[in-house]
């Protein structure tokens, strides 16, 4: 840690930072030019405006030199995504297409974030490049602000401290003894799905411009359609195993499956705790809620395969799609038993993917290692004196990767509580708040509720309760520790 806050350098990387922010407005640009929309005008002025504060940040900073510590390291990664939530409403105001600065707000961090939680009720009506800048927002938010800036800066010299800081899980797994390479793989790995994704959704009739939103949206772990019924307005069995699948892949932590497809190392398949538990809860809730929604003789009775198939796709993909936090939805599980949509919150939105993927929740490795630790702690009940070693992998973690696992259940338990706490206070339902809560904390997108659910949106909801959940999504992304650092004094004494 230096003496001194290098603050030119942290102006200077969040300058950089910026900038790109400002390239990839260009996109969305070019999509206003080629539909001829009105929105191609507040695209020119976004660009413009990041930009040049893209160029005012770097220049502050320009002659500074690279040296970062903790503290540095840290703000950088908490205010870069404040920071570019704050340009990245620009397109929304000016164009209009949000009814205050507040929805805005939401609307951005709610993409960034990939949680894709909307307050817009009128989607289709959207222009295109809107749409576009939405699914922009949560591609750039899937992989990580900082990983795809190191790639695409390669001034940013010191970039392992950033990538810690952004990362997520209790440990940090890497292709290449060279972080930068790693960083290299796992961008290519992420924009290889990605166009295998568009290809599939072509393959499967989708047009071009629906093809590449829900492949930003679905390996991102997003869950911002361009419709507002979401994936169920394709009504395609092929689309929505196709997306399945993506959304699988999506959870999965990038270095194993970097692993499995590029360096044919099977090995690390076969022996990944995580990946194998990951799978098993699928399985395990896809075959209790296919079986429960085909035996109710209320909702979807089964009268032939077609009937039997069509359950398990639809609790397939909405299992699929909570537990890696993309949100999108083929069927509308508030029409379910409520101990269905009560599984989905308390359970799978609370879990989510596998660490080091683009999904959110808890994550698979947390749930895991405290599992084996109550089972550790009842052994040694048994065996005062015996050494009973906490395995994953086949391999003993250290106590730090314990004390991290349980600081951060911990730290996620009493969020969940008070944002929930805070939404009933603003008039919310206490059902309702805690699965907005859970929706946002987990970055799921839909809540609980026939207002807040899979077919609902989040515009109604008051404008208090949308800032508490904003703030809950940016804490769930981050995974608290790179924010609650900010305020620790400990990390501001020389």
């Amino acid at each position: 840690m230096t003496k001194t806050f290098n603050w030119k350098f942290t102006s200077k990387t969040l300058g950089l930072l910026v900038i790109v922010e400002a390239l990839f407005m260009v996109l969305p640009t070019l999509v206003s030019v080629i539909y001829q929309e009105h929105d191609l005008i507040p695209f020119l002025i976004s660009t413009a405006i990041t930009l040049c504060a893209g160029l005012t940040l770097y220049y502050i900073g320009r002659k500074a030199p690279n040296s970062m510590g903790t503290r540095e390291s840290t703000t950088i990664v908490a205010l870069i995504w404040v920071i570019l939530a704050v340009f990245g409403v620009l397109p929304f105001i000016i164009s209009n297409a949000t009814n205050s600065f507040t929805d805005a707000m939401f609307e951005t961090i709610s993409g960034i974030t990939t949680t894709g939680s909307s307050i817009l009720d009128n989607i289709e009506q959207q222009p295109h490049g809107i749409l576009f800048w939405r699914s922009i927002l949560q591609w750039i938010g899937g992989v990580g602000i900082v990983v795809l800036s190191l790639v695409v800066l390669p001034s940013i010299s010191t970039g392992k401290q950033l990538y810690m800081a952004e990362m997520s899980g209790i440990s940090f797994s890497k292709i290449s003894p060279r972080m930068r390479d790693t960083v290299r793989c796992i961008f290519v790995l992420y924009v290889t799905l990605t166009l295998l994704s568009i290809f599939l959704f072509l393959m499967g009739g989708m047009n071009l411009f629906d093809a590449i939103c829900h492949s930003l949206s679905a390996i991102s772990s997003g869950g911002f359609s361009t419709y507002q019924d979401s994936f169920a307005h394709f009504n395609s069995i092929y689309l929505e195993y196709a997306c399945i699948l993506i959304m699988f892949l999506s959870g999965i932590n990038f270095v194993i499956l970097y692993m499995f497809i590029f360096k044919r190392n099977y090995k690390v398949v076969a022996i990944d705790d995580e990946l194998k538990t990951y799978t098993a809860i699928i399985v395990l809730f896809t075959v209790l809620i296919t079986v429960v929604v085909s035996i109710m003789p209320s909702i979807n009775q089964v009268h032939s395969f077609g009937d039997f198939e069509r359950n398990f796709r639809h609790a397939l993909f909405q299992v699929v799609s909570i537990l890696t936090s993309t949100g999108l939805c083929t069927y509308d599980y508030m029409n379910w038993p409520p101990f269905i949509w009560m599984i989905f919150i308390t359970i799978i939105m609370f879990i989510g993917g596998c660490a080091g993927s683009t999904s959110g929740g808890i994550k698979v490795i947390r749930v895991l290692v405290t599992s084996k630790l109550a089972l550790y702690e009842l052994k040694q009940r048994i065996h005062p004196n015996a050494v009973i070693p906490i395995l994953i992998n086949r391999r003993a973690i250290d106590q730090r990767a314990v004390n991290s696992t349980v600081s951060m259940f911990v730290f996620y338990m009493a969020a969940i509580f008070l944002f929930t706490i805070l939404m009933c206070a603003n008039n919310v339902s206490p059902l309702e708040a805690f699965g907005n809560t859970m929706a946002s904390i987990s970055n799921i997108g839909p809540g609980l509720g026939a207002t807040y659910g899979p077919s609902g949106s989040f515009s109604q909801l008051p404008t208090f309760s949308k800032w508490v959940m904003m703030a809950s999504m940016l804490l769930g992304r981050l995974e608290f520790f790179t924010l609650l650092l900010l305020f620790t004094p400990t990390l501001w004494k020389k």
